[in-house]
């Protein structure tokens, strides 16, 4: 049986002229209402969505090789955000929190380049 997320997209991409990442959201929206009707399981859906938030985190890494720390941390801080979704602040307060408290260290969220 054929992968139901590449139907999906190949439907999507063939039927829209859109980005691909516009076609990637839309197949989990999909995916989504497929398994509200039971067609598949909320494992499928997961998986896809960690699939989907591991390929936006790398997308953004191509911009590390541009000279500057405060843009490779820029870069860090853009694939944390992809990686944490919602709960991003959430892992920066705990990235923060040390043995001298919740300010024991410092996040940076750098400077696009």
């Amino acid at each position: 049986m054929n992968d139901p997320v590449k139907i999906i997209m190949e439907e999507l991409s063939f039927h829209y002229d859109v980005p691909a990442e516009w076609v990637e959201e839309e197949a989990l929206v999909c995916f989504h209402a497929l398994k509200s009707k039971g067609f598949i399981k909320e494992k499928e859906v997961t998986d896809l969505s960690s699939k989907l938030k591991i390929k936006k985190a790398l997308s953004v890494a191509e911009y590390g090789a541009i000279d500057g720390a405060h843009h490779k941390m820029w870069v860090i801080d853009q694939m944390v955000r992809e990686l944490t979704g919602d709960d991003y602040q959430q892992w920066v307060n705990a990235f923060c929190h040390g043995e001298d408290g919740p300010m024991t260290y410092e996040w940076d969220e750098g400077i696009a380049p």
